[in-house]
C-alpha cells in the first residue's frame, strides 16, 4: 500500500473551513425582535430592524461597547420584555398587562405623567 498516495481521491476545498472573520453569517430562520416576520440570515433581520422599526443593532452593539455576553442579554431582554409589550399594543380588544390594580401604586411617587391629563393627550396628540 502507498501511503503517499493514500488520499488522492479526496477532493479538498481550502475554503470549506476556513475561518473568515468577515463573514460570521449564520444562516437559517432568524424572528423579528419586534414584529411576527422571518428572516433567512441575521444581517437581513438586522437591516430590516433598522429600516422598518428604527433600531441599528450593530449601532447600539457600538454605543453601549457590548461584548458577547451583553448582546445575549440585550437579544434575550428585547425578546422576553420588549416584544410581548408590542404585541400588546397591536391587540386592542385584549385586557392590557397593566390592568391589574396593583399598577395604581406608583412606581416614583413624584412622576408628573401620573398627574398628566389623558383627555388632553386624545384631544390634542403630541
Amino acid at each position: 500500500m502507498d501511503d503517499d498516495n493514500e488520499y488522492d481521491d479526496v477532493e479538498w476545498d481550502d475554503d470549506e473551513n476556513e475561518d473568515n472573520d468577515d463573514d460570521n453569517e449564520l444562516i437559517g430562520d432568524v424572528k423579528c425582535l419586534f414584529c411576527d416576520e422571518v428572516f433567512k440570515s441575521a444581517s437581513l433581520l438586522f437591516e430590516h430592524c433598522k429600516e422598518q422599526h428604527n433600531f441599528d443593532i450593530k449601532e447600539i452593539c457600538v454605543m453601549w461597547k457590548l461584548d458577547c455576553i451583553s448582546y445575549i442579554k440585550m437579544i434575550n431582554y428585547i425578546r422576553k420584555m420588549v416584544r410581548p409589550l408590542l404585541a400588546y399594543k397591536r391587540k386592542v380588544r385584549e385586557i392590557p398587562p397593566w390592568s391589574n390594580d396593583e399598577y395604581m401604586k406608583p412606581a416614583d411617587c413624584e412622576d408628573l405623567l401620573l398627574q398628566y391629563g389623558m383627555l388632553s393627550l386624545i384631544i390634542s396628540p403630541i
